[in-house]
């Protein structure tokens, strides 16, 4: 049997280990003990299991609530999706698993933070510091579970996500200039094209405000570990905006799903280390607003591979 070539149904499918390491992360998020909190609200389950929004009508903004009800997921249909089996599957790669996963939490995190500015009668703040728990735990395990799978695609001719690169700081604090003109090496696959949307991509969120307040400066730079002595112990894997930007310049990334794992670090780091710090509370809404600016952006960017492939 081993001598047998895979047929072109098999070559559709997720692999084996890439499914079993699916069903893994979401049966850990599953368990997850915020999710068995009594202080939970049969309506905030609903919206993390079903993706069903209570008090919907409260939106007004049209395009926010087409996004939340034009496709509804939640963590149930997310493993409705994804079957007993790879045969069964409806997911493809496990960056479409982890693309519909993080849609969960992101439209949630919208939702609420919406409600908390124009409802807050009918705010949620329990639905959304679970949310950011879990989407928190999410990102480690992906960055621990499912980005090897993701570099196993790599090596195929199809488009594909490529794993995330060990940060690289810079020796500066000052941007590095761009050079688009760099050529990569020659492990790299990032065309040209895809580098200058990149670097567009962190542009715009580099100068990205709200009530004149540029909402991205506090990611620009390296977190001093010398002042948040902690910081390298609850973040691993560090990452800034000059340090995406560096990286870009320099031909680092193989794909524009590297770069986008990358810019989805910070923010996500940023909602790890300050999760249990009430003074953060501003901080934290910053990094849901970006994380939501950046996916539109990647959506609109129409990369030669696709990052959410």
């Amino acid at each position: 049997m081993s001598g047998e070539s895979p047929t072109n149904k098999e070559k559709e499918r997720i692999s084996k280990p890439a499914h079993a390491a699916c069903t893994q992360v979401l049966a850990m998020l599953l368990g997850h003990e915020t999710l068995q909190s009594p202080s939970l609200s049969t309506a905030a389950r609903s919206a993390l299991l079903d993706g069903t929004y209570a008090n919907i009508d409260a939106v007004e903004p049209a395009d926010l609530k087409a996004k939340l009800t034009r496709k509804t997921m939640g963590l149930d249909v997310v493993q409705k999706l994804l079957g007993s089996k790879p045969s069964r599957c409806r997911f493809k790669t496990c960056e479409r698993f982890s693309k519909d996963v993080r849609l969960v939490f992101q439209n949630i995190l919208l939702y609420q933070s919406y409600l908390k500015d124009h409802a807050p009668k009918v705010y949620d703040p329990t639905l959304f510091e679970t949310s950011q728990r879990l989407l928190q735990g999410f990102e480690m395990m992906y960055a621990g579970e499912l980005a090897r799978h993701v570099t196993a695609l790599a090596a195929q001719p199809s488009p594909s996500v490529s794993p995330v690169p060990s940060p690289a700081a810079p020796s500066s604090h000052k941007p590095p200039t761009p050079t688009l003109s760099h050529r990569p090496s020659s492990s790299s696959s990032l065309s040209d094209d895809d580098k200058a949307k990149c670097h567009g991509i962190v542009q715009r969120i580099m100068k990205y405000k709200e009530m004149g307040v540029a909402m991205a400066a506090p990611f620009f730079n390296p977190v001093d570990v010398g002042m948040y002595v902690d910081y390298k112990v609850k973040i691993p894997h560090r990452m800034h905006l000059y340090g995406v930007q560096q990286k870009l310049s320099t031909g680092a990334y193989a794909s524009a799903a590297a770069f986008v794992q990358d810019m989805r670090l910070i923010f996500a780091n940023c909602l790890v280390y300050n999760s249990e710090v009430i003074l953060s509370a501003k901080i934290r809404e910053h990094a849901v607003k970006l994380m939501h600016v950046l996916e539109q952006l990647v959506e609109q960017a129409s990369f030669d591979q696709t990052p959410n492939a």
